[in-house]
């Protein structure tokens, strides 16, 4: 696809040395990949912490309730 864009020179010369990619167009493109794959992943971390968290119950082995009134009057 073809386009102009105005970019900020100081991030474009900065991300080249930091890329170690030869043009613009490839730093460019290189950042669409790293947000779409960093995007890509988000829905999965969220399910990852469900299935870990919410979806498993912690198991407490000496539990013991405390009743309302035992907080007030502490």
């Amino acid at each position: 696809m073809r386009t102009n864009i105005v970019l900020d020179d100081q991030l474009v010369t900065e991300a080249l040395q930091l890329s170690g990619r030869k043009t613009k167009k490839d730093v460019v493109n290189f950042a669409l990949l790293q947000l779409v794959q960093s995007l890509r992943k988000q829905p999965q971390r969220h399910n990852q912490f469900v299935n870990k968290y919410i979806n498993t119950p912690i198991k407490l082995d000496h539990f013991t309730p405390i009743n309302r009134n035992d907080i007030y009057e502490r």
